[in-house]
Order: C-alpha cells, then structure tokens, then sequence
C-alpha cells in the first residue's frame, strides 16, 4: 500500500463514522461478554467491551489459548481526524495498556479487519513502561489502529529503577503480528537518567524476544505516520536500544513503512551500548520488506566513543540477512555532531568477520541512490570492510523506481506490484507489496516494443500491469495515427509466438513478451441493443482485420428475451453464443430483444381476455436432498415478475441443470388445480425457457426428483409469506410478524403460531391441509 494511496482511504474511512452509527468510548468499562471465563474464544463490538478485556487482563487474566474477536470498528475518541494535535489538545480518553507491569495478555487477538481510532496514551514518569494498545501480548492479527497518538515522556529516572521503555502502535512489548497497521503519531522524550533498554516501533517495541514469544514474527504490517525520538543527557546501562518503523522480531516479512523518523540524540553516555534505528525493523532474517519513510538524526555527542548508533532504510544493525527489500527514504544528519554508521539498506554489520561461518546475506536488495550514503554503513568489527560492489545491493534511480521497473525485478521473488495508470506512469513512486489485498492484480509485466517502420517506438522495454493498458503514452499514438492512412491502426504481434495479440493502443499483458507493431488497415465493431436497457452484446475484439473469427455473447436482461441478430454472418454455437468472420468492412451488431408477456401490458402473444387473470404457482427451488445429490440441482422460477398471465396467455418458466445432474434426474409437472391431474412438462438435456401455453385457469407446477421422490408439493406465495409442503411437514416463510394457521380436512387444527422467518410445521399425516397466511387461504397436499 502506498502511502498517498493509506492517507486517502483513511480519508474515507474516518470522515464518516458517525454516519455509521459509530458510537465514542464513554470511557467506562465492560466485562460482562467474559461470563464465567470457560469459552474458549470471544467476541468484543464496543470500546467500553475492550476496556473491559484491559480491565481483565491487567487483573491477570491472561487469556492463554483464548481468541478474541474484534466485532466492529471501535472510536476511543471523537475528531480522531486531528490526532496530530494532541500534544497540547488533549482528547477526553485516555488509553489504559492491555496488559501492564507483569500482566499479560497470551491469546489471540483477531481484529477480523476491523479499525480502532483514536488511541491516545500519556505517559508522564520518572521510569519506563510497556506501552500501546497492549503492553504485553502473545498474538495480533488483522486489526489496523488508526489516528492515534502515544505521549511518553520520562525524565530524571534514577539508577537504581533501571527503566525500561517499550513503545509500540500495536504492542509496547513483542509477539507474533499478522496483517496489522498502525497511523499515527508516537512521541518519546527521554532526559536526564539512566535507561536500561529502550524499544520504540510502529507494530511493537520490546527488543527482548523471548519474553512472550521464543521465536517471533511480523508479517504483512504496516506503518504510516510518525516517529519523533528525543535522547538527552542520558545514560544507557549497556542494554538494548532500538528504534524501529515497524518493530522488531526474529523475522520480518512483506511489511513496510512509510513513517518518517526523526531521533534527536544529545549528551547520551554508555561504557558499551548499540543504538540501532530502522526504517523497517530489527530482526535476524527481513524478507520482501521496504521503506519509504525518511530518517533524520539530530544532536550532538561528539566526543564520545559509546554509544554506537547504527541507521539503516531497511535495518539499522545487526541480523543475518536482508532479501528482496527495497528503500527509498532518505537518511539525512541535521545539525548533527557525533560518529553513525548510516546505510541505505543496512547501517551496522555487527557480525565479526573472524568467525569462520560470518556471512551476512544480500540478496536483491534495491535502494534509491543518495550522495554520501552508501548501501551498508560499515562492519563494527572490521572497520575497513566494504560493500560498494557487495552482489545483492543495487542502486536504482528515481526513474526505475517510477517505471515500474523495480516492480518487475522484484516481482516474482519478491512478490512486489505497482498501480501504474494507462500510460504506464506511476501512480505513486514506488512498489507495493502484493501481500495486501488492496495491491492483488497490480503485477508489472515488462514489455519490449519494436517496429522498423515506426520512429516512436524505439524498441526500449517498457512497464505495465497486468491489466487493460496502454501500450504507448496517448501523446505517441496520436502522434502516429496523424501519419497513418485511413482505415489503418496499430497491429502488434508477439515476436514469440507470432500471434496479433492486439490491435490500437490497448493490451491486456499476461507476460514478459517483446510485441512488434506495423500499420495496417484495421476494421472497427461496433454493437447496438434495441431497446436500450433489454440486454448487452460482448463481442471478443472492438478492433479486428479481414478473416478474424469474432466470437459474440447476447445477454436478455430479466423480462426480455432475444428476437433478432444482425450486422454479420453468424454461427450459433452450442453453448447459445455466436461467431462470424470478418469482412473487409467495418460491422455494426444489433441484437433486438423482445419483452416477455406479463398479463399486465399489451404484448403482441396475448390473445385472451385480459381482464381475467391467472397465477402461476412455484414449488421450491432446491432439488430434493438425497445422499446422492447434495447440492441444489435444479433452479426453476417464473419469467414474471408478478407471476400472472391472462386468460389464453403463456407462463414461461426457466429450467437450469447445476453441476453433473441430468435432465433424468428430475422432471417437471403442471396442473390447472392443487389436487389435480398433473401433466408433464418435456425438458431437453440443455437448460432453457419452457413454456405452458394457453393458460385457462391458476397454473401449479411441481418437481419430482430421482425414484420418483418429490422435491416439493405445490407452493404458494402471497404478498409477504410463503408456504409449501415437503414429506410429513409444511414449511411457512415470511418477511415481517404473521398469524399462520394450518387445519386438516377433518377440522383439526395442527398448527397456530405467529410465525417471523421461516418456520416448520411437521410430524403431519398424508392429506390436504387448509393454510392461512393472514388474509390468504390455500390448500397443501401432505405426501410422506
């Protein structure tokens, strides 16, 4: 997801919540959705319930091996939209942790997609904390927090406390993270004392992995926003110092950030300590990650030999390995006075080459050229080690960032696209991860383009997706059409496989492939449905030459069915569409269609009295259910809409075969009356509009399914309910609160009841039952 592309839909998520009936946490809490605590999975729908699951845990309830299911979007504060503000406007609601001091929550969250809004934690102290929506926790997936804001500040922490700070979007501490983002703003201002380790990212911030989770992952998470730091005259007990634009974790995978991350770093002493910043994380092993986001250190510790700060677009220090990842943010040194290992992709190899199996792994691994940085910041402990021609570290230039091209040398490994508009530019200037669902279809196909006739196209590959797009910028095309003769477009053949795969500037790719154009005279289809709104034609090519076998669907809208095809030659086919060859001459296809008679209009069939009218009497649609046959087979309705014909009129019913029945395996009957003699209604073996003709009375019709079995009896349907028989029951479906009454022919009454949705009333013996829907009366027949 690219960072304009988040900011917009965050637009058009938040703007209108209260619309949605969103209702802002009132600031209480509430546990009654636990019980008694012996479910194994839960579901929470409002933010007082959320506080309530805070409440619990920081009560130590831990939730070990329960889920937990985000039901609805949650606002914690209203005018989220001015999160931004916060700093000195400070919303009503202020968020407790889920999960503090040695409390923990070690389940699993599942945010089923959902959005939280308006998370705002203030955390004023002289010591640290584990802070985010949850401190601790074990397991997050699918949730997105946004227009939040974290404000730490700790000042004059005392030695003997040893603070820790952890910060997260997400979780202040680790865990394992799925399918998360956060957008907001994190703030941390840290002076005057003594720091034992401190751990800040967009997902989480505890660099101690283990504490919850031995082996930790991130992947396919997210981060947009801000991250400002502030480290001033203060000493770092020689703990674990990161600061990450997503978080930290044993492996990092398809996750990005777009965050911009600002570290002001003044007076900070330490005997031996590291201080990595990341625009993506900190982790042993990053896979198809990227960043976006620009890093600007500030400050002065010069004259110190510790701390060591190592600054990275994809990893600030440490790891085994980074592949397939890519930066774009810039690492900037603003009035800054001190020693860094800053690098594009990675700042700090702190891998000692003198061990026999040291070997950090790059593999294709692009960055956006930058003067005076270089890939990788250097090796601790070998000072002089270069990475310049290090295999698996690439510059790229703006321009191949922007083409498409980087997309594409990192689409299959790396699983990246890019949204590129129809002229192949980029709608925004980098990748995107295809991990997001946003971004599926987006993948970028390289295409070489060649012609010896034609100057503009000069045989340079070019990118596109996989998607109907331009072949040449329109300015080029129309460039080229002002030369050509008339009648004459673009002809492109794969140079492979010497098919014409497109006519015109328009292509669908669907691989790498080098296409070669000529002018040459082209022929248009056009298509026309008379009346306008009765149907629609699809015809394969708009644009085709003298011989092209053309293939055309037609398509009746409800109410209407197909009368005439004209403007070509045509061949039926057996699945009911058509084909023609071309002819050296431009073709308009017009399809007329017919609008089926409704006993309610003055259609041409009818030849009764149209003030008499008849109804037409479905059974059910599903098949009759059978070991056999488990899925509906049949799908039988009326042409209708409102099911009535006059008197010498038609009903046509429409019959379709589903998955490998026959047209043996059921057959269809009719009749003037309920109880009266049925008659067969012959079917074809292919689906198709069957009608009976010259109705005189109320028509019923009944399917019969395999051995003779009913799939239903005689259906009847009044305005707002529906009832029909099966073996042994009645079944009554209704729209809205109806008294249903059923009495045997011999008086009895076997069902009463008021009846909203569907209803059965069984154990009833074979016969003719009298059925009161409201208003209507009826008759069912019982077959067991």
């Amino acid at each position: 997801m690219n960072k304009r592309f988040y900011f917009l839909m965050v637009l058009l998520l938040v703007a209108p919540w209260i619309a949605w009936g969103q209702s802002v946490w009132d600031g209480t809490t509430d546990t009654e959705w636990y019980g008694d605590g012996s479910a194994s999975e839960f579901t929470i729908n409002t933010a007082e319930e959320l506080a309530g699951l805070a409440k619990l845990v920081n009560e130590n309830t831990n939730f070990d091996n329960k889920t937990i299911y985000l039901g609805a979007d949650i606002v914690l504060n209203e005018n989220s939209e001015n999160y931004e503000n916060w700093g000195t406007a400070e919303p009503a609601n202020e968020w407790t942790p889920i999960g503090k001091g040695n409390s923990g929550f070690l389940g699993t969250f599942n945010g089923n997609h959902h959005i939280i809004y308006g998370l705002y934690i203030k955390h004023n102290s002289n010591s640290g904390g584990t802070l985010g929506l949850f401190g601790k926790c074990g397991n997050v997936t699918n949730l997105n927090v946004s227009n939040s804001f974290i404000d730490v500040n700790v000042t004059e922490s005392p030695k003997e406390k040893n603070s820790t700070i952890y910060i997260g979007g997400i979780v202040g501490g680790n865990g394992n993270f799925h399918n998360c983002s956060f957008n907001g703003l994190i703030v941390a201002n840290i002076t005057e004392g003594n720091i034992t380790s401190l751990g800040i990212g967009g997902i989480c911030g505890d660099p101690n992995n283990g504490t919850y989770n031995s082996h930790n992952t991130i992947e396919s998470c997210s981060t947009n926003g801000e991250i400002r730091v502030s480290i001033e005259d203060v000493t770092l007990n020689g703990g674990l110092y990161y600061i990450n634009g997503v978080g930290i974790a044993e492996e990092i995978i398809d996750s990005y950030n777009t965050a911009d991350i600002s570290v002001n770093i003044e007076n900070v002493h330490s005997d031996f300590s590291f201080v990595g910043i990341s625009g993506v994380g900190t982790s042993y092993d990053i896979t198809s990650c990227y960043n976006t986001g620009n890093i600007i250190i500030s400050g002065d510790n010069s004259g110190k030999e510790y701390p060591v700060i190592g600054i990275g677009g994809i990893l600030g220090m440490g790891g085994s390995s980074i592949e397939y990842s890519y930066n774009t943010g810039l690492i900037t040194k603003k009035d800054w006075k001190g020693s860094i290992y800053a690098g594009n992709i990675l700042g700090l190899d702190q891998l000692d080459p003198a061990y026999p199996d040291y070997a950090f792994v790059f593999t294709k691994n692009y960055y956006l050229h930058q003067q005076g940085i270089s890939s990788v910041g250097g090796n601790y402990y070998d000072p002089s080690a270069s990475y310049d021609d290090e295999e698996g570290l690439i510059s790229a230039t703006p321009e191949q960032f922007s083409s498409g091209e980087v997309a594409w040398l990192l689409r299959d490994e790396g699983g990246y696209g890019q949204a590129l508009d129809e002229d192949g530019e980029a709608i925004d200037a980098t990748p995107v991860l295809l991990a997001f669902s946003e971004n599926q279809g987006k993948e970028v196909y390289q295409l070489t383009l060649k012609s010896e006739e034609i100057t503009e196209i000069n045989g340079e590959p070019i990118y596109r997706n996989a998607e109907e797009c331009n072949l040449l910028p329109t300015a080029t095309y129309d460039k080229i059409m002002e030369d050509a003769d008339p009648g004459q477009d673009l002809v492109w053949t794969n140079e492979k496989t010497g098919e014409v795969v497109a006519y015109g500037n328009t292509y669908t790719p669907t691989e790498d492939a080098t296409l070669t154009a000529t002018l040459e005279t082209v022929y248009t289809i056009t298509t026309k449905v008379e009346p306008v709104d009765a149907g629609t034609i699809t015809v394969s090519k708009e644009k085709a030459q003298e011989g092209d076998e053309i293939s055309v669907i037609v398509t009746a809208n409800e109410g209407y069915k197909q009368a005439t095809l004209t403007g070509a030659t045509f061949t039926q086919k057996e699945d009911g569409s058509y084909t023609f060859t071309m002819p050296a001459e431009n073709v308009t296809i017009t399809a007329t269609f017919k609008k089926i008679e409704t006993g309610d209009s003055e259609d041409e069939d009818y030849d009764g009295d149209l003030t008499k009218r008849y109804r037409l009497y479905l059974a059910d649609q599903d098949f009759y259910q059978n070991d056999e046959y488990d899925e509906e087979g049949l799908v039988l309705y009326s042409r209708h809409d409102k099911k009535y014909t006059g008197t010498g009129g038609s009903f046509t019913i429409y019959y379709e075969k589903d998955g490998e029945m026959n047209a043996g395996d059921y057959r269809i009957f009719w009749s003037k009356s309920a109880n009266g003699e049925y008659k067969e209604v012959k079917l074809d073996e292919v689906s198709g509009y069957y009608q009976i003709r010259n109705v005189q009375s109320d028509v019923y019709v009944k399917i019969y399914g395999r051995d003779g079995f009913p799939v239903s009896n005689e259906a009847i349907e009044a305005t707002e309910a529906r009832a029909y028989a099966q073996a042994n029951k009645i079944i009554v479906v209704t729209h809205e609160p109806m008294d249903v009454q059923i009495v045997s022919m011999a008086g009895a009454v076997v069902g009463n009841a008021k009846v909203a949705g569907q209803q059965e009333f069984g154990n009833l013996t074979e016969g003719v039952y009298i059925v009161r829907l409201g208003d209507t009366v009826v008759k069912l027949q019982v077959r067991n």
